[in-house]
Formats: structure tokens, sequence, C-alpha cells
């Protein structure tokens, strides 16, 4: 009898588990993290892009509609008890909404907390490990957050590619582009950018290049890829994309300047975001560009990543008491294999 009341309680148990989704979606694609209690992975998943701003509704809709029908088999012994979403794009009351209803009718998230914000939320609290700070993204995008020993918060940058995107891989692979028609014309003496973009684009001749790239098109993320290559010119001594790096880094210095002088931060810690900050040559360029406006800043390599900052934030929006254990299973997602 006493047998059998043990295995009944460990089964209600079982059955009653409590589970944490951490979501970091960005313009390239979307990370879904689901984790237990102790933010130990039970499952981990890529899917497609879902930046508001910049992809369509229904892609963003199928994303989501796929990636928690997955997530509804892998959390079969419980339910979703708080889920946090760092989604790229939202800027806005409107854009949390819109989100919100993409997903709040969804079985899986039902019973959920749920909080919507930008993915440089989820870049500083797992970069920092929730302390006060500044994160600077860029990557396909870019943008700064940052948030003082008040907890007040203030965004900079993040107005999409339009009118923004200063130093991200879009915004380079602009410039490259511009620098290119402007060598092919003769306004410019001719570097390797003519032929590196030539290359890129797959053109046998400039005479091609508006069809390729207004009739073809060529979107924000498929720029982006044109921003590594950019990055090796410059550092193989390219004159012109020195000058394209030397804008970007001196643009994003500025975002990070201007966030730590609204939040009166005097000595900042500052976390380094995206595929472009782990090119050495960008990575080195860019601290010098931030210590020449910001002397007292002290940089901090990432102690988390962005999805496990996404699910600290669920964590946190659950009021779990952090442990030694939670925090080694945060360190550890990245490293997970955790999927269906």
């Amino acid at each position: 009898m006493l047998l059998y009341l043990d295995l009944e309680r460990q089964f209600k148990n079982f059955v009653s588990m409590d589970y944490f989704l951490g979501v970091d979606g960005g313009g390239s694609n979307t990370r879904f993290v689901l984790t237990d209690a102790r933010a130990e992975p039970v499952w981990i998943k890529h899917f497609g892009p879902s930046n508001i701003q910049e992809v369509c509704t229904d892609e963003v809709k199928s994303t989501f509609n796929a990636a928690l029908n997955e997530i509804a088999c892998a959390a079969t012994c419980g339910s979703i008890k708080s889920a946090f979403l760092g989604i790229a794009g939202v800027t806005s009351k409107l854009d949390r909404q819109f989100l919100l209803n993409l997903v709040i009718n969804h079985p899986t998230l039902r019973a959920s907390t749920i909080e919507i914000d930008h993915d440089v939320r989820i870049a500083l609290a797992g970069g920092l490990k929730g302390r006060p700070g500044i994160a600077l993204i860029s990557g396909t995008g870019s943008s700064c957050y940052g948030r003082n020993a008040s907890n007040k918060p203030y965004r900079c940058g993040g107005w999409g590619s339009l009118a923004d995107d200063i130093g991200s891989g879009g915004w380079i692979g602009i410039r490259a582009l511009q620098k290119a028609v402007r060598q092919a014309d003769g306004r410019d003496a001719e570097t390797s950018i003519l032929g590196l973009v030539k290359k890129f684009l797959q053109l046998n001749c400039m005479d091609d290049f508006l069809n390729r790239v207004h009739r073809q098109g060529l979107s924000r993320p498929q720029r982006a890829r044109l921003a590594p290559m950019v990055v090796e010119a410059a550092s193989d001594g390219d004159p012109a994309a020195i000058s394209i790096i030397q804008e970007a880094v001196r643009g994003l210095a500025e975002l990070v300047h201007t966030c730590g002088n609204k939040l009166e931060m005097d000595a900042p810690e500052v976390v380094l975001v995206g595929g472009l900050t782990k090119a050495p040559y960008f990575s080195t360029a860019l601290k010098e560009a931030i210590v020449r406006s910001c002397p007292s800043c002290v940089f901090t390599e990432n102690e988390l990543s962005p999805s496990a900052g996404s699910v600290l934030l669920a964590l946190e929006n659950a009021d779990v008491a952090f442990n030694k254990t939670i925090w080694k299973h945060l360190q550890q997602i990245d490293q997970s294999k955790a999927s269906l």
C-alpha cells in the first residue's frame, strides 16, 4: 500500500511538470527553447524568420504554428507555465499585440503567462545574466538596448532597413552595392569591391545589375550575406571596404554612447551580439570606436546566449528562484542537442 501511494505521488509530480518556453526570433531564423523548471532543455529547434517588420504575416504565423505544434508533442507531461518571446522588429504595443494574437489561442500556450518584447532585451538578459548594462546587436539588422540599476530601459536604433540599421549586415551590403556602382561608373577608383559584388550577384557584367537587384530582388537577409566578404576585403586592405567598416562601427558606437547617456550610466557593461561581432577585424574596430565615444565602458563576454536569455526572462516572470543548477543549465542551452 505504501509503495502504491509513493508511486502515485511520483506520477502526479510527473504529469504536473511545469515547462518554460524561450523564443529568440530574428531576420534569419527563430530559435525555440523548451525547458523544465530547472532550465534543463527538453526540446530545442530552429524555424523560419520572424522579424515582423521584414516577414509577411502568413510566414510569421506559419513559423509559430509549426513550432508550437511540435512543442505540444514535447510538453506532454505538463503545461508551459511561462513563455518569453524576444522577436526582432517589436517596438510598440501594436507589435506585441499582433504577436500575442498569433500565439495566445494555441492550446500549448493557453495556460501560460506570455510576455513579448524585442530581441535586444533577451540579448542583454542573457549576455549579462540579468545585470544592468547595454547590449549592441550587429547581425542581419542592428539595434542597441540598455537597462540601468533602477531597471529603467532604453532602446536606440533598430528602425529598420529603410531608415536605419546602421552597421548591420544588411546596411553593409547596401553600402557595398553603392560603392560598386560608383566604381563601375568611374565616379570612384576601382577596388576589389567591384569584383566582389559582381561575383556575389553572379553578374557577368554590371549592365545586368538593375535586373538582378531590382527585378529579381535582394532582401535584407540576402544583402547581409555580402557583409562578411566586405569585412574580409577590409582586413585585406581594400580602401573602399575599410571606409564602409569605419562608417559602420562609428554608427554602432553612437548607439552605445546615446544609450549610456540616456540611462545616465557612467561605466556600463557592454555586450556585443550578432554574427558580425564575431569577426575579429570587425570586433576590434567596433570596440575601438565604442571606447572613443564611451571611454569608461567595460566589455563583457556574453555569459549566456540570447536564447538562454529568453528562458531566463520566462523563469523570472514565473518568480522562479534561481540557483546553481538553473545557471548551469542556462549556460548549457547552446550546447544542448535536445529535440524531438
